[in-house]
């Protein structure tokens, strides 16, 4: 579903480009694409952010073990680090974890899509 809505803006733009005249300049083009770039762009510097939020919380467990090294025998501090171990923290797309290597992934299609798209309304 995510790459599905990540696709939309692709489609737009490339409905942008077969839309201008071939008369025009680069600076007209330029203007005309940049508040599209810029807006469709947020999307994306968000899964960049979950995915660095969802790194940091899969260290959070060894973060705590090495805080919590010295009360070994406190029961409640392995309660505590079985938990953190146990449970998956961070960000999800329905069961689908927001990982660095899923967002690059990503980043990926989604510039051979567009370089495919806009090389095709170019002509």
């Amino acid at each position: 579903l995510a790459c599905q809505v990540a696709m939309i803006p692709v489609m737009v733009g490339s409905a942008l480009l077969q839309m201008l005249p071939t008369s025009t300049s680069f600076l007209d083009l330029f203007v005309t694409i940049t508040p599209f770039f810029v807006l469709s762009g947020m999307p994306y510097f968000a899964l960049v952010a979950a995915a660095d939020t969802t790194m940091q919380c899969e260290q959070a467990a060894q973060v705590a073990n090495s805080l919590l090294v010295s009360q070994l025998t406190n029961p409640v501090a392995q309660k505590l680090l079985d938990f953190m171990s146990r449970c998956n923290l961070g960000f999800f797309i329905n069961d689908l974890r927001i990982s660095p290597a899923g967002v690059m992934k990503y980043t990926y299609v989604l510039a051979g899509v567009f370089v495919t798209v806009a090389s095709s309304a170019v002509r």
